[in-house]
């Protein structure tokens, strides 16, 4: 499936035409996707999706006023109609005083290739091929007794960015994604558990036997599960669960978090946060990487950056508008905007690996809960206070004694950050790259 022809004359047209009606600066993008995606259950073809569309966004500025809107339309009078509402909007938007768009001399001006587009797509045959593979290889492993099904998917996108400051710009990406779920035990005793990949190039996909694999393993270590005593003990987040934790870290940075105080880790620059041990980067200029990218939503550079660094904090995650709440430099963290409003995120974030593996630090610090699954954590963004819902493998020694669910743990991520310890295991199939993460200790809430 190719992707319907684009180019950039519709948001040249719509810019200069907002310009004209009195906004006193404007971006927006103009863009083209494409995606197929098959689903099967039980050896048999469920669903088949597939998806066209164009679209137009546009964002106008009329003095610290600001408004967007979007449309699949192209054509010279749509693109008026559009045109005339934002700035309708914009008239009766409140004020932003730290909104607007970058001056000149801050935007990027050339950038590497970083490799986000594969183009070479496959059909829906081939697609369904992939998922069948996966879901036979889960199905094929001991005590899997049925699918919930498999997905194989693929996304195309491409657009064209510019603002009235001058900035210009052009993205081309894909993406590729291989899912399954099975079901195992009978009766009252049944758990389900899934595993998963996506990539930006098809070829960094794991196999659809790998991931079946991985699929029917989870589920069978699940069944049986008990409760346990409630107690103190050390946590294990294994690498897909640690991620969620890295997460949190993230939130607190973000510019917009700490400048309207709802950070527990506000007054924390330049301060330890977690052990020396922890260096986390920040690099979105890896070739091919599911969060890369070489400009931000504001149109400025992006760069290769330090979170922590032995265990420091070095700065916070700032795109424009936060870092003029804050009176400090925009970092390049500036996500989506060109036509919508610009939010703050990171792009690949690397955690440095620790040398031990994660049985070994389980059977030092043991006996020892391995996470493996969980239900929406409740965070304190203010105080850090923590709880969740989870369930996994009780550790004795460093080896799974048996599987343990309906427990929470609770904790506050200013001492878990502060004693978390990493494992050898790095897992870098993400945009949240970590290998396991040990807390030695926090509090579980079981039977």
């Amino acid at each position: 499936m190719d992707l319907p022809p684009i180019s950039a004359d519709p948001l040249d047209y719509a810019l200069a035409r907002l310009k004209t009606l009195g906004a006193d600066g404007a971006d927006g993008s103009v863009g083209a996707s494409a995606a197929l995606g098959i689903g099967v259950r039980e050896g048999a073809l469920e669903t088949i999706e597939r998806e066209e569309a164009i679209s137009l966004s546009l964002r106008a500025f009329i003095g610290k006023r600001a408004a967007s809107v979007s449309g699949s339309r192209l054509e010279r009078n749509a693109i008026d109609d559009m045109c005339e509402r934002v700035i309708a909007m914009a008239q009766l938007a409140p004020e932003d005083p730290y909104g607007g768009l970058a001056a000149p001399d801050q935007l990027a001006r050339d950038w590497p290739d970083l490799d986000l587009l594969d183009p070479d797509v496959p059909g829906p045959d081939q697609l369904r091929f992939e998922a069948l593979a996966a879901e036979d290889s889960a199905r094929a492993q001991p005590k899997v007794a049925k699918s919930n099904g498999a997905n194989a998917d693929w996304r195309l996108g491409h657009a064209f960015v510019a603002a009235s400051n001058g900035f210009r710009g052009e993205l081309r990406q894909s993406s590729f994604g291989l899912s399954v779920s099975v079901v195992a035990g009978d009766g009252d005793g049944m758990e389900t558990d899934h595993a998963f990949d996506q990539a930006r190039r098809r070829r960094d996909l794991r196999s659809a036997e790998a991931i079946g694999v991985e699929a029917g393993l989870r589920v069978a270590a699940r069944l049986a599960p008990r409760r346990v005593e409630t107690q103190r003990a050390a946590i294990l987040y294994e690498p897909r669960l640690a991620q969620r934790l890295i997460g949190a870290f993230l939130n607190a940075i973000t510019g917009t978090s700490v400048a309207r105080g709802v950070s527990f880790l506000r007054d924390k620059l330049g301060a330890p946060v977690f052990s020396t041990a922890i260096d986390i980067i920040d690099d979105p200029l890896i070739p091919g990487g599911r969060g890369s990218r070489a400009f931000d939503g504001d149109g400025l550079a992006t760069s290769r950056q330090k979170l922590i660094e032995n265990g420091v904090l070095q700065t916070w995650l700032l795109n424009l508008t936060a870092g003029r709440q804050l009176g400090l430099a925009s970092k390049g963290h500036g996500v989506g905007g060109f036509g919508g409003a610009t939010g703050v995120g990171a792009s690949n974030v690397l955690v440095s690996p620790g040398s031990e593996t994660p049985s070994a630090l389980a059977r030092f610090h043991g006996p020892c809960l391995l996470v493996t699954d969980m239900f929406s954590p409740s965070i304190n963004a203010t105080t850090g206070d923590y709880s969740a819902g989870v369930s996994g493998q009780w550790l004795l020694e460093g080896t799974p004694a048996f599987p343990v669910s309906e427990i929470t743990i609770a904790g506050n991520l200013i001492e878990m950050f502060r004693t978390l310890i990493a494992a050898s295991d790095l897992e870098s199939r993400s945009t949240i790259q970590t290998p396991s993460l040990l807390i030695p200790e926090m509090a579980i809430g079981g039977a």
